[in-house]
């Protein structure tokens, strides 16, 4: 049996989540570490080299592609073979390594069959908590309503490769190279996919708000890293919190940072609302502010001199 040697990924931590906001609820990598080598910090995450087996499920896990892509064979046409690292020819730590994100990105390169040979997985030390299974299922309802063909998975056959009618190549390995996300600043794969049509197809995830419990403050328009939420001015000169669904990436951190619990991430989203929104300017500090419309008169007072009164009369109270 050939073993594939080890490839511990890397952090890039200008892209990490956790980095982003101190605290931020943010785990996936830890969660989907079977070893136990990654611990989540206040403002980042440790990983321990001696611990990792280079399985590449925190790489698929990770929302932001702050661990790098899994690596796996290069694409070579509309079959790929994927031989885990416990079985002879290997060329991928783990099958169930590979995320949404690569799942899409290997659809648009022209994939449309995943063949696996793996072990038993249900007794295998790096047993995945979210299985490919799962994550091509999550594609194909997106792929679906989107009048695209679905990417099906299966089990390989004896002797299959990538290359259809072609042998297995014992030479294949996961030195074949490292799968990068795409370049910074540009569109990811899956909010390449999602940005097709029709309007009615449904997102794998996206934000939504409530409009009752929000006060306008646009902490979640600025922590949000993929530009998913946008404050927008009409023609008409109107405002409105908007959501781009298909740049939103779960990362949660929109969540993490609003302080009412005005906004909350969802799956399988249509058609996600805007946030229809009233300019008033605060009579105490006259500063330019907004609120949700709820067609009520607008507040009188801004979201921090709304507080004030109760922070005076607390700190009076206390002290």
């Amino acid at each position: 049996m050939s073993t594939p040697h080890r490839l511990i990924p890397e952090l890039d931590a200008s892209a990490c989540v956790r980095g982003r906001l101190r605290g931020a609820s943010c785990a996936d990598c830890a969660l989907s570490c079977p070893a136990g080598a990654i611990m989540p910090t206040p403002s980042s995450i440790t990983l321990a080299p001696d611990l990792c087996s280079g399985c590449g499920q925190c790489q698929g896990a990770c929302p932001a592609g702050a661990l790098g892509a899994p690596d796996h064979p290069p694409v070579q046409g509309a079959l790929m073979v994927l031989a885990c690292s416990k079985v002879e020819d290997a060329d991928i730590g783990c099958a169930h390594a590979l995320g949404l994100e690569d799942l899409a990105r290997l659809w648009f390169q022209g994939v449309r069959q995943i063949a696996v040979a793996t072990a038993d997985c249900g007794t295998c030390e790096d047993a995945p908590e979210t299985r490919l299974d799962q994550r091509v299922s999550i594609l194909n309802r997106l792929l679906t309503p989107r009048g695209l063909e679905p990417l099906r998975l299966r089990r390989a056959r004896a002797g299959e490769a990538s290359v259809e009618g072609g042998p297995a190549n014992p030479a294949r390995r996961r030195a074949f190279g490292h799968v990068q996300p795409e370049a910074a600043g540009g569109a990811t794969a899956l909010a390449r996919l999602q940005a097709l049509g029709p309007a009615d197809a449904p997102y794998a995830v996206a934000p939504e708000f409530d409009p009752q419990a929000c006060t306008g403050c646009n902490a979640c328009i600025r922590i949000c890293p993929e530009g998913a939420l946008m404050l927008v001015k009409d023609a008409g000169g109107s405002l409105c919190y908007q959501v781009d669904a298909a740049a939103c990436t779960g990362c949660a951190l929109c969540e993490d940072c609003c302080d009412d619990n005005a906004i909350h991430l969802s799956r399988f989203v249509a058609r996600p609302a805007a946030l229809p929104l009233v300019a008033f300017r605060c009579q105490s500090c006259g500063v330019e502010s907004v609120a949700p419309d709820t067609g009520r008169a607008a507040p009188d007072l801004c979201r921090i001199c709304r507080k004030a009164p109760h922070a005076r009369t607390l700190f009076q109270t206390l002290t």
